[in-house]
Formats: C-alpha cells, structure tokens, sequence
C-alpha cells in the first residue's frame, strides 16, 4: 500500500522470509525463466537498493520467499556467487518456483486436470489453483470469469468450467502453516509460495455427433447420466472409444464409476443418473 513507508514493507519482508526458514526443511529451489528486465541481486528487499550484480537465465537458485522477494542462500546451479549470498531478488515473473510447475494430466472440452511437484514431506500443506484465459478472442469474449480458486491437499487438481478451446493461464499457490509467525507477519501467518502462470489449452469443443442424442450421455452400462453438481457441466458425454481404450475402462460396474466426462472430466459417477437407455 502506498501510505507503508519503506522501512515497515522492508520490515515485513523479512519477517515473511524468516518465517518460511523457520517453516521449510530446506530453502525453495527457483529457476530463471526471464532476464527482460535484468534479474538484478540487491543487498535489500528494495529496488532502490545497490545492485550486487545479475542472474542469468536457466539459473537456479535457493532461498527463502517473503512479500513478493527471495533471500538467496548458499547453492544452486551453478553454484551461487558468494557475493549474492544474502542477496535479494525480486520474484515477479522472472523467477519460478520449481515444485510449482503446472503440468498438465488430462484435456477435457471444458477442464484440464493438472499436477505439480507440490510438497509432499509438509503433511500440513494446502494448493489453491487458480486459472484465467490467456488470450480474450472474439469466441471467448462473453466467456464467464475464472471460478474461484480449486483448493486441494494433494498436488493434483481438475480445473472445470473453462470455455471449450481456450488458452489459460494456470497457477498454483502453496500455503504452509509458519512456524513462529510474529505478530506482524502478514499473510494470516502463513507461508504463501507462488508458482508462476503457466500456460495449458482446453480441448476443442465438442463435436455435434458426440454431444447430441442420449447416447452420447450414456454411461458404460447403458444408464443415461445428467448434470454435474461439482463442475456446472449440464450433461455427462462419454469419451470417444479409442479414448476409453487409452485409459483401459471396462464396461463394469466397478469401471464405470470412474468413466471421465468428456467435457468436465468428473467422475460418470458424479453425475446425476437418469433412465436406462436402449
């Protein structure tokens, strides 16, 4: 905010780092990924700090996140210049938090589910996912807002509800409990790592014959399957055969539980039953 004069954001700063050292196992591992602007190393949380000097691409480097910065540690690769060590880099796009990384699972018309390293060692840690059309064209000029952030506590997440197509933007923050947050901490005394926003593209809408007559909306045991409470989606679609071949679903009672919507990607079984077909 611009009424917090330098010394107390410079403050906070350093208290959100401190309270993520005291809260990792070890520091956070973040790769290069720009160098437009320059990815300069200060001696303090602040650009009106002296420059020690550059980072250059591909570069990965360790140390502690707080307020939007990254206090470099010892390490990385190559290794750091000791001269940066305790040095401060301001995140921004520039830098990406490798256990961050958004990587995509599965493409649905209207979902995508994605994983990421995430940390697995931390039993107490959250990922809220959130998302946003990369490019607003013509086609997706009437497109809904982002729904809200996907919270989950395992690295895996379905995004549903994006138009059919579009090419999204896809970030995962990660919130840790901090361990001797101070009074003054921020962030509700949590740790809030950041990925960067990683770019995905739904599949393409669906064609007419995939989406039209009840069979289409059967599932594998010939029951017609309706709407999605959790997604929004209005009817189940059945994938197309080599589709179902690829992820080995068999037409059981026990597989078909687990049959993904075509345009959703929930479950067959998350979706309302309707009458048996034909």
């Amino acid at each position: 905010p611009a009424h917090v004069d330098e010394g107390t954001r410079i403050g906070f700063v350093l208290q959100a780092s401190a309270n993520a050292e005291n809260s990792l196992a070890e520091p956070l591992e973040y790769e290069v990924v720009r160098v437009d602007p320059p990815v300069l190393v200060r001696e303090e949380p602040s650009v009106r700090s002296q420059s020690l000097g550059a980072l250059e691409l591909g570069q990965l480097v360790v140390g502690y996140c707080g307020g939007g910065w990254l206090r470099l540690c010892d390490g990385g690769e190559p290794s750091l210049d000791k001269g940066f060590v305790g040095g401060w880099v301001f995140i921004g796009a520039r830098l990406a938090n490798t256990k961050s990384r958004i990587h995509v699972r599965a493409h649905f018309s209207e979902a995508l589910e994605v994983s990421w390293k995430g940390f697995p060692d931390m039993q107490r840690a959250s990922y809220s996912v959130e998302w946003k059309v990369a490019k607003l064209s013509d086609t997706h000029a009437s497109a809904k807002p982002p729904c809200p952030p996907v919270v989950v506590t395992e690295p895996v997440a379905l995004l549903s509800g994006m138009p059919p197509g579009a090419s999204v933007l896809v970030r995962v923050v990660t919130h840790l409990p901090a361990e001797g947050a101070g009074e003054h901490s921020g962030g509700g005394g949590e740790v809030r790592i950041f990925g960067p926003w990683d770019e995905a593209c739904a599949s393409k809408p669906l064609p007419p014959e995939q989406d039209e007559g009840q069979k289409s909306h059967m599932d594998p045991l010939g029951k017609v399957r309706g709407g999605c409470f959790e997604s929004g989606c209005w009817a189940y679609v059945r994938p197309p055969p080599e589709a179902a071949a690829a992820a080995g679903q068999r037409a059981d009672a026990e597989s078909a539980q687990s049959v993904r919507c075509a345009r959703c990607g929930q479950r067959c079984a998350d979706h309302a039953p309707g009458t048996e077909g034909n």
